[in-house]
């Protein structure tokens, strides 16, 4: 029998310790590398909180692509700064006075701490990086979720501190964790609901889909696939098919049923009439086609090896380790048969190989679709990280049990009993960790680097934006204008890299678009809300 040892894994809390000090960077550093982002979803939260934004056709009442619901849900966050003020007070931060604001500050239902807003540049630009640090420590509890579990099951393995070294350095994960869009909380949830999986809580998994699928991005459901399948037919379980059939059934049914009849409610009432914005998205995407005004590929389209390439770019020698993961499943033994773990039960094996089975699932689907955007791969970053630290631990242990039996010390475990196995396994155990940490060496040296290019070649808006608050907008500025002044800052070509309103001091400050020779639709100003829920009517769009 071979020789079992525990390995050394940072604890739960030494995990979350460590990617808050890697990732907070990105609340700050990090660009925002889509106007999707902005203008589908920074700028509507705007104009729901403050009352002025620009408005996208999705959004227009004959499409209602977008639902109000996943914004509200992002709104107490934006709470935080405002208590700071009033607590504590923000010092040099407010001038003392208050200007106009648009009349969502009376409207009735909007939520008590929005009303009456002091009208400080700099309130509002916390309020966007107060989001912005919320949705990091979101992400970082719920990846120490996944941690803690694999962790616990895998002790007796390397792959615990794989994950940890791959999730910290991402690139990828350090763009998608603060990210404003329904692809980050897709991974969010998904990564919450394989943890709860893993854990064998599976009606807290399925709820945890419904909400990737329903609040979020509604194609993320089928990254829980793997679940559905595991509980209903692939697992061990001693329940006959037919009652498991029923029981994932009815899980699905309550959480659809609750979550569908809050975003009813919700976005109706936006809309003025009944909308299921998941369902709007979906037959837009899917089943409309360019002739007939619909249809993804309006917005270009790319090859198949698109995500290959971004997923090189975005996690590097991770991204490869990622891709084989779910085929070492296929192994008699998988996980035990290299020596990794004495303690992982075989449900638990097959729980994990169905997370690292929902890598290829979501692959899949996305390189069968015409249009492809790098963000589309947020919801499988998290398995991408574990699936890597999967394989990196199982081919260190194989290359071990080869150099054993290269070497005639048969097997890899037992030559520690004398002397010379002792140095023999010494010799093994040193080259193949070398090896290990040489990979990961080379993997932190490239995604430090593409982080920092990113924050250095595509940091400029944020930093323009932020200067233009704190500097020129400050409050002598401001004090100096007339309370019903109207200042409009003009964009051009460089529209796109507008990082919301924000960044702007209150309603007297709005963005303008000028001539810059883009042909498509641009974003217009919402219709006041004038103390009632947002127009339904749609806007004039103009270039």
């Amino acid at each position: 029998m071979g020789r079992y040892y525990r390995v050394w894994s940072p604890s739960s809390g030494t995990f979350r310790k460590a990617l808050l000090v890697a990732l907070v960077m990105a609340v700050f550093m990090a660009p925002i590398p889509d106007c999707d982002e902005v203008f589908n979803y920074w700028e509507p939260l705007h104009y729901l909180i403050h009352g002025t934004g620009l408005q996208t056709w999705e959004y227009a009442s004959q499409y209602a692509l977008r639902s109000y619901a996943y914004l509200l849900a992002h709104a107490p966050p934006l709470a935080l700064p405002l208590v700071l003020n009033a607590t504590i007070g923000l010092g040099s931060l407010a001038d003392g006075r208050h200007y106009p604001s648009a009349p969502v500050a009376d409207s009735a239902w909007a939520p008590v701490w929005t009303r009456s807003l002091p009208g400080d540049a700099n309130v509002k630009l916390l309020q966007f990086f107060a989001l912005r640090l919320v949705l990091v420590i979101l992400a970082i509890y719920v990846f120490s979720a996944l941690y803690y579990v694999l962790a616990q099951r895998l002790r007796f393995s390397h792959i615990p501190i794989f994950v940890l070294v791959f999730m910290a350095l991402a690139p990828g994960l350090f763009l998608a964790v603060p990210a404003f869009v329904p692809s980050s909380t897709a991974m969010v949830a998904l990564t919450a609901a394989y943890a709860a999986f893993l854990d064998r809580r599976e009606a807290l998994a399925v709820a945890l889909v419904g909400v990737a699928g329903l609040v979020a991005w509604p194609f993320a459901a089928w990254a829980g696939v793997p679940i559905a399948l595991h509980m209903m037919f692939l697992g061990p379980s001693p329940l006959p098919i037919v009652r498991r059939v029923v029981k994932f059934v009815g899980f699905a049914l309550l959480a659809g049923t609750v979550l569908i009849g809050l975003l009813l409610a919700i976005d109706s009432s936006f809309y003025g009439s009944p909308v299921l914005a998941p369902l709007n998205i979906v037959m837009y995407n899917v089943l409309a086609t360019a002739a007939s005004g619909g249809g993804s590929e309006l917005y270009g389209t790319e090859p198949w090896h698109y995500y290959i390439r971004n997923g090189i770019v975005n996690f590097n020698l991770a991204f490869v380790l990622g891709l084989l993961g779910p085929f070492l499943t296929v192994l008699p033994g998988w996980l035990s048969h290299y020596n990794l773990v004495c303690g992982p039960s075989p449900a638990f094996r097959s729980r994990l190989a169905a997370y690292l089975w929902s890598i290829w699932a979501w692959l899949g689907l996305m390189l069968a679709q015409p249009h492809k955007e790098e963000r589309f791969l947020y919801p499988i970053y998290p398995a991408l990280c574990v699936s890597a630290a999967v394989t990196l631990a199982c081919g260190a242990s194989l290359l071990d049990s080869v150099l054993a039996k290269c070497s005639g010390d048969g097997d890899a475990g037992s030559s520690a009993d004398d002397d010379d196995g002792k140095a023999a396994f010494v010799t093994r155990a040193s080259l193949t960790s070398t090896l290990v940490w040489m990979i990961l060496a080379l993997f932190a040296l490239l995604a430090v680097s593409r982080s920092v290019v990113m924050v250095v070649g595509y940091g400029a808006p944020l930093e323009v934006y932020t200067h233009l608050a704190n500097t020129e907008f400050d409050p002598a500025f401001r004090a100096a204008l007339p309370v019903n002044a109207s200042v409009a800052v003009c964009v051009g070509k460089e529209w796109y890299r507008f990082p919301s309103h924000f960044f702007f001091p209150d309603a007297r400050f709005a963005l303008h678009f000028i001539d810059g020779g883009f042909g498509g639709l641009l974003p217009q100003a919402y219709a006041p809300l004038l103390g009632t829920l947002p127009s339904t009517t749609v806007p004039t769009w103009s270039i």
